[in-house]
């Protein structure tokens, strides 16, 4: 059954502020790990996580645009850094856009996923996490003042695309499988009777993402 319009809003902000909380956090670890052993080890869990999340948006609502109001809550929170000085725009504006292109391209996948199949969905996983990706990469040519990976030549290319959405993708077949398999059920609840806990939920991810 569909969730109404009020229900939806307050599962999206509970769900992008846990979103952004990651990224503040989870996010921030990856990065300085990726410094001192594997370079870029952040691309290879990232995506799923929010995969994850933006599922449990889906499943809560049973509407395909929670997962738009999701990534907007968790693009907003990201979006804060601009108030930080001396930080560059572009460090902050590419990775709320990169989250927004994931959630355009996991709604898609949900429009045309079917889940009734019992092989493992690999292909599908890595379709997903290719796509975004690649969205990514033409936005980053098309705007004019930051290149981002694309400065970095064509291997950092090739390795965003395809090394990063392959394991990607292996994570996200991962999740539907288990799902199916209900091995996987998902645990979070969200308490959407109480929209002041989305809302400190918010706060906290906003204190986060500044503070780290």
């Amino acid at each position: 059954m569909k969730s109404n319009k009020k229900d939806m809003v307050i599962i999206s902000i509970f769900l992008g502020s846990l979103w952004g909380i990651l990224e503040a956090t989870l996010g921030y670890f990856f990065h300085v790990v990726s410094q001192l052993t594997i370079p870029g080890i952040a691309g290879f869990f990232m995506f799923p996580l929010a995969f994850y999340i933006m599922r449990i948006a889906f499943r809560e609502t049973s509407r395909l645009e929670s997962i738009l109001y999701t990534a907007s809550v968790a693009a907003l929170v990201k979006l804060t850094d601009l108030f930080i000085p001396l930080l560059p725009p572009q460090d902050t504006i590419n990775p709320a856009i990169s989250i927004m292109l994931e959630a355009v391209a996991v709604l898609i996948f949900w429009r045309i996923y079917n889940p009734i199949s019992k092989r493992f969905p690999l292909f599908e996983g890595i379709v997903l996490s290719i796509s975004w990706r690649a969205l990514f990469i033409i936005y980053l040519i098309l705007i004019p003042f930051s290149f981002g990976i694309v400065e970095r030549g064509l291997m950092s290319i090739m390795r965003f695309l395809f090394l990063d959405g392959i394991i990607n993708g292996f994570f996200v077949a991962l999740i539907l499988h288990f799902e199916k398999e209900k091995v996987g059920r998902i645990l979070i609840r969200i308490p959407a009777t109480k929209p002041v806990i989305s809302l400190l939920l918010f706060l906290l991810a906003v204190t986060l993402e500044v503070v780290i």
